[in-house]
């Protein structure tokens, strides 16, 4: 699915976006991966004020604000692009295959993303640009050329608007996983069953310029022999990942006595799939329902989440789940 945007898919999403708008200010609005997310976060000020030469929107300046780690804009100002006007890029993330649905105009796997929306299939819940604190410019790293400066704050309300880009990790036919445990983990909510069959993405248009990095973390309370080990084969992430192993002291080169709790993303995620397709690879099965237990060792502990990240209250994500265990 559609990943990184380059200049030309942005190009044609803007073209898209005047004729609809009828308004000088432009807005892409984006819907999907975490990845995504992330990417614009930390980019998107050098893709809006590099040249279009150079492939960006030649805007005078550049500005972000969020919501939450899962609802952020960035605004480009007075840019060439745009001949002379702004433009804004709006990202809600919850998982891959949500960027897929949205790409497709079909209902989201979790109702709430479009509760209340006037088309629940088109339109999704994410930041009005209107209500973000965009006031301070963007400075960049010279070295990493990420940008520097601080982040404006959003409004929490999130408003239902059309989604002109949806993204995904992997491919819409990967999702064939299922899930059954809490929204958010740990941390509780709404009890959730999940079981997908391959997404048809026959007519969408499919855009591969990045490969994402995929790796596996521990808690760092997690010892191991010695300092020259630092991570596990693919064996041992099969064995962990299927709730084989139930204390880290099974692995080779690690030390501590302590219960394995795992943490994954629930069923819809780019990540999960990932960890089905290119780790598994049909040898084992991955486990499928939450599990916890008072003592973990004597079995594996499972939670299972919406997102990889969450700063709303109540609300944890994967990150916090490796955090804490």
């Amino acid at each position: 699915m559609k990943k990184i945007i380059n200049l030309a898919v942005f190009a044609a999403v803007v073209a898209g976006t005047v004729v609809t708008a009828q308004a000088a200010d432009i807005t892409v609005n984006m819907y999907g991966a975490s990845a995504q997310r992330d990417y614009w976060h930390s980019l998107g000020g050098d893709f809006m004020t590099k040249s279009l030469a150079a492939g960006g929107m030649g805007c005078v300046s550049a500005h972000r604000a969020e919501a939450s780690s899962n609802y952020r804009a960035i605004k480009g100002e007075s840019c060439e692009y745009a001949g002379g006007d702004d433009i804004y890029i709006t990202y809600g993330s919850v998982a891959s295959l949500e960027g897929v649905k949205a790409a497709k105009e079909d209902l989201p796997i979790d109702s709430a993303l479009s509760a209340g929306c006037s088309s629940t299939s088109v339109q999704r819940k994410i930041v009005n640009v209107s209500t973000c604190d965009f006031s301070n410019p963007y400075t960049v790293d010279p070295v990493t050329g990420k940008w520097t400066s601080a982040v404006g704050a959003c409004s929490t309300t999130l408003t239902c608007q059309d989604i002109h880009l949806g993204t995904s990790d992997v491919e819409g036919e990967s999702f064939d996983q299922e899930t059954h445990g809490n929204k958010f983990g740990h941390a509780g909510g709404t009890y959730i069953d999940i079981q997908l069959t391959p997404e048809d993405t026959t007519g969408l248009v499919n855009y591969k310029p990045t490969v994402v990095p995929f790796a596996f973390y521990a808690n760092t309370s997690i010892a191991t022999v010695a300092p020259g080990v630092n991570g596990i084969s693919r064996t041992e992430a099969i064995n962990i990942f299927a709730g084989l192993v139930k204390n880290w002291n099974k692995l080779s080169g690690f030390t501590v006595s302590k219960g394995v709790q795992v943490c994954y993303r629930h069923a819809g995620s780019g990540t999960h799939a990932t960890l089905d397709k290119a780790v598994f690879r049909g040898d084992a099965v991955i486990k499928k329902t939450q599990v916890s237990v008072p003592a973990p060792g004597v079995a594996s502990n499972a939670w299972y989440y919406q997102s990889s990240s969450s700063t709303k209250t109540g609300e944890a994500g994967m990150q916090q789940c490796i955090e804490t265990n």
